[in-house]
């Protein structure tokens, strides 16, 4: 059921089969001190309880709408249905196996506000595992305080760590200029290289988001960038994959469609190539070991028959 109103801040919770943690991410949700919000939570066709535990939460609290899928159109595909579906100011991203301290919202909410040349705010991740136990401290080291876009550029490229700031509460209107998520590994640090374009970042200094790890996650579960891709969007199914040219080429991309001053947009040029310069032996490694299996499949189509002597031909 969707709000008569529209609340200022908006999450949106993106779920494929989360039945083991699903439940706790939205009780610490539906527990923030910050209640003006809608949940949306946007099932990709689950197999599992998924389905049957939104269906309790929805029946519970009005602010959780509740959108199924027909069928799996993958992980970046429903990242971004739940930001085209979203109003108000505000927006945040929620991961079905997170946890969130209830203070979360509002402190980041409270940074916004005080900040109006920012437009995210995040904090640190206290590692939980399974049973959710705290096990490490995490941050993300980048700095994207800077006044000039560039810097703020070089510090998402070369620092962005676990991309924990992409959990953060960020202004609607600025994530919908953006690429938004791409159907390619790591698309998540070129969405937040923009957002570092487009303004500044604000990290609360204390940790209140409870950063899952578990043996689940994809990055564990696909054992290659191929798998990866598949799962970020099935049509990628079979296709080879190169990530960092496909970096390169939308890290390029990016600095071309912000508007930027010309001498902004030529530091943004030099920070990447000078990663073009460092990554160039692994970019190598990449497109050869994506060229020699079909190569060598395509030569042994072409080769000719063994020449072996007939083993029933007679000596002269």
């Amino acid at each position: 059921m969707t709000l008569s109103s529209t609340p200022r801040l908006c999450i949106g919770l993106p779920v494929y089969n989360g039945e083991n943690y699903l439940a706790a991410a939205l009780e610490s949700l539906l527990a923030q001190t910050f209640t003006d919000f809608r949940l949306i939570i946007s099932d990709n066709a689950s197999t599992d309880r998924t389905p049957e535990i939104c269906g309790a939460f929805a029946q519970r609290d009005r602010r959780i709408d509740y959108r199924r899928a027909p069928e799996n159109r993958g992980q970046a595909w429903n990242f971004n249905h739940v930001v085209a579906a979203a109003d108000g100011e505000y927006f945040k991203w929620a991961a079905h196996d997170d946890v969130y301290a209830p203070r979360f919202v509002e402190r980041c909410i409270e940074a916004l506000d005080r900040h109006p040349q920012a437009i995210l705010a995040y904090t640190p991740a206290q590692v939980i595992d399974e049973r959710g136990a705290v096990v490490s401290r995490r941050r993300d080291p980048a700095d994207a305080t800077a006044p000039m876009p560039a810097a703020r550029f070089r510090e998402l490229v070369w620092n962005w760590g676990t991309c924990l700031m992409m959990f953060g509460v960020c202004r609607l209107a600025a994530l919908r200029r953006t690429q938004l998520l791409g159907a390619y590994p790591a698309s998540d640090t070129i969405l937040l290289a923009e957002l570092a374009l487009r303004g500044e970042m604000r990290e609360i200094d204390e940790p209140l988001l409870l950063w899952r790890d578990h043996d689940c996650r994809p990055t564990r579960v696909c054992k290659s960038d191929a798998e990866l891709a598949a799962w970020l969007a099935p049509e990628n199914a079979g296709h080879m994959q190169f990530r960092h040219l496909t970096l390169f080429a939308n890290y390029l991309r990016t600095i071309a469609r912000v508007p930027l001053p010309l001498a902004q947009r030529l530091r943004c040029a030099a920070v990447m190539a000078r990663w073009f310069a460092i990554k160039f032996p692994v970019i190598q490694d990449e497109v050869r070991g994506n060229l020699a299996g079909p190569l060598r499949r395509a030569l042994a189509r072409r080769s000719p028959p063994s020449s072996r002597p007939d083993s029933g031909s007679r000596a002269a």
